[in-house]
């Protein structure tokens, strides 16, 4: 049989363990890449701007362009060919359209651009490839420059961005359909025009792959001008402005301003979440040819290791995380959260590497909400258990404090010096024969339920209910240095109790009760096994205390203590040693004690009798039997009903005439339980 302790604990593991395995699967459900995507953002945002390329210029198709030109859009291709030499006569390296330039314009505007296009092979024209789902599968669209526009070798990039789930844009594809993206291709054209060198990825010639943008920063990133302004930048434009740049040119209005179809191109990025807005697309192809050209793209992590951290935090934390304690585990749980985040800002700002943290964090935060809620509902379930099982048997104080300190109640045992205390009802046999079974049902639960309550209110626990019998310990589960003491005037309570209901009650009047009380070292714990168990205490001072509550019907008693209780309280309580004996089933003999009252509540008859019956047992023991005779005849005298001075008279008589032997050591056998 497990230990509840491991049986809990297995529980816990469990628990944790599905809840990493939910934890791993909503890191690679939409919901999770949605945390990693915030994740990724504001890792930009929190680092903020880095250093521009001075050598990145756009040129933005603007509302101020608009507003000089005087045109609608499709602009006329002539006004293009016209920039592309303003450009270059500026002192441009590359340029590169944001631009399609798909259909057939006017044939002046075609040959013009052609032409400029064919002057300067250093340009490249936009492009795009779209694949779109249908029922019927993937379809293909290529969409490249016109023939009229663009020539047998005219370079050609795509414009397409890869949007994400969220609409966001981080990554650019570089190969799709065996053409480059337009960053990618403007960049190298760049590099060949200036001597530089392009530090590109190892899997940059599989193809079918996605480069992650090291954005710059929230507008303005890169410096800019107006397509008007480039048409004459002499006038328009600082000296040199174009001198030994890669220039961009696209859309970039901030509201439809006679802009036909296409609509604005302008999208989400991570500096959006700072408030930046949208930004063009000409702007993040700015931003990704920056990212190519200073070899500062954001490497990641594989989607298999991914997945692998993922797993492996939602199988392995359960585990580390049970053996914890909970601050432990918060506190550990909280540096791994604290710290990747910190990891991850770091690598980024400092070698453009992204740690997506959330993969792992998601199943270790759901792996400690688990194990949290495990352990809490454990201990709510129980606080409750021993509630329910202990209410009706200890006071509400101890209630309390067994529920703070449950591992008191674990399945075993443990020494402890405590009291015991059985109380049965004398005349129940005849009161059985007397009543039907429903009067003595309701007689028993009246006098037990009253006697049950005064061990509660005294601090005691009721161990148990043996049919008319009770039996109560002081002592146990929680530690007492009065136990004796209290045990001992809730004894006197309930005998005077007793009276109280037999005198009040037509149907209870037979019953009496015999009680009987011992102390010492005894084993305190379950017995039983899992939520079934009964707390108990066991030992020789228990079976002798339920002796003790027998010899009261020899000695016409009601309350008999042992030696050890006695020891214990008699500066407190009116005692009277009652004899030497050996219980049944015993084989040392005790001297027990009648309980007669609290220390001073005797009456000077009751204190005078217990005098001389003392000094008779004194002469008994002594075997001076004349002398004990009239010390007991005195007793008698004052207290008639002295049941136990009537039987060491009579003891006296016999011995009197019929001597002991010399080995005679004044110990009285009781013949019965």
């Amino acid at each position: 049989m497990l230990d509840a302790s491991l049986k809990k604990r297995r529980y816990v593991i469990s628990a944790g363990v599905i809840a990493g395995i939910i934890g791993f699967l909503i890191a690679i459900s939409p919901l999770g890449r949605t945390l990693d995507y915030l994740f990724y953002d504001y890792l930009f945002v929190m680092r903020g701007e880095r250093p521009v390329s001075p050598n990145i210029v756009v040129v933005g198709i603007d509302e101020p362009s608009f507003a000089q030109l005087g045109e609608q859009w499709p602009w006329s291709r002539k006004l293009h060919a016209q920039l592309v030499d303003k450009l270059f006569e500026a002192g441009a390296k590359t340029v590169a359209f944001d631009v399609l330039f798909a259909e057939q314009s006017d044939p002046e505007g075609d040959t013009a651009l052609r032409d400029a296009v064919e002057r300067h092979p250093q340009v490249v024209l936009g492009a795009q490839y779209d694949v779109l789902k249908t029922p019927h599968g993937d379809v293909v669209s290529l969409i490249l420059p016109s023939d009229k526009v663009a020539g047998p070798a005219t370079e050609v990039g795509l414009v397409t961005m890869s949007i994400d789930d969220d609409g966001f844009v981080r990554r650019v594809p570089i190969v799709q359909g065996g053409y480059e993206a337009l960053s990618m291709k403007a960049a190298q054209m760049y590099a060949r025009e200036t001597g530089a060198r392009i530090n590109l990825p190892s899997w940059f010639a599989e193809g079918g792959r996605e480069l992650a943008i090291n954005f710059v920063g929230p507008p303005p990133s890169f410096r800019s001008a107006s397509y008007y302004q480039a048409l004459n930048p002499s006038e328009n434009l600082p000296p040199n402005f174009f001198e030994g740049a890669l220039v961009l040119v696209g859309l970039n209005v901030k509201h439809q301003v006679n802009v036909q179809a296409g609509g604005l191109d302008r999208l989400p990025y991570p500096f959006t979440r700072s408030g930046a807005g949208y930004t063009a697309g000409v702007m993040l192809h700015a931003h990704a040819a920056s990212s190519i050209l200073e070899g500062s793209y954001i490497r990641e992590l594989s989607d298999t290791i991914k997945l692998t951290f993922a797993a492996a935090a939602a199988v392995a934390f359960p585990f580390a995380l049970a053996i914890m304690s909970t601050w432990a585990a918060a506190a550990v749980v909280l540096i791994i959260v604290f710290g990747t985040t910190v990891d991850a800002y770091v690598l980024l700002v400092r070698s453009n590497y992204y740690l997506p943290a959330v993969y792992f964090v998601i199943p270790i935060v759901f792996v400690y909400v688990s194990i949290l809620a495990s352990r809490l509902w454990i201990t709510w379930n129980d606080k409750q258990f021993i509630r329910r099982a202990f209410s009706t048997y200890l006071s509400p104080k101890l209630v309390s404090e067994l529920i703070n300190n449950p591992d008191s109640l674990k399945l075993g045992g443990e020494g402890v010096e405590a009291t015991v205390l059985f109380l049965d009802l004398q005349g129940f046999t005849a009161l059985s024969e007397q009543l039907k079974p429903e009067e003595l049902i309701t007689v028993v639960n009246r006098f037990l339920g009253e006697l049950s309550e005064i061990v509660v209110e005294s601090d005691g626990m009721i161990d148990k209910f043996i049919g008319d019998a009770i039996m109560a310990v002081w002592g146990a589960p929680f530690r007492d240095v009065d136990h004796a003491e209290r045990a001992c005037r809730a004894a006197l309570k309930m005998k005077k109790r007793a009276v109280q209901l037999a005198r009040h009650d037509p149907l209870g009047k037979l019953l009496k009760v015999r009680i009987g009380i011992n102390s010492g070292m005894m084993v305190a714990g379950n017995v039983g096994g899992g939520r079934s168990f009964n707390y108990t205490v066991l030992g020789n001072q228990v079976n002798l205390a339920s002796r003790l509550e027998g010899a009261n019907k020899h000695y016409g008693s009601t309350i008999i203590v042992g030696e050890e209780t006695a020891k214990l309280v008699s500066l407190s309580f009116e005692l009277r040693e009652l004899d030497r004996i050996r219980a049944v089933g015993k084989t040392d003999s005790v001297v027990v004690f009648e309980l007669l009252a609290e220390k001073g509540e005797l009456d000077t008859a009751a204190k005078n009798a217990l005098s001389a019956f003392e000094h008779g047992r004194r002469e008994y023991e002594s075997r001076d039997w004349e002398e004990a005779v009239k010390y007991f005849k005195r007793a008698l005298e004052l207290q008639p009903d002295d049941i136990a001075a009537k039987i060491f008279l009579e003891r006296c008589r016999n011995f009197k005439q019929q001597p002991p032997p010399d080995t005679w050591d004044a110990v009285f056998e009781l013949k019965e339980k």
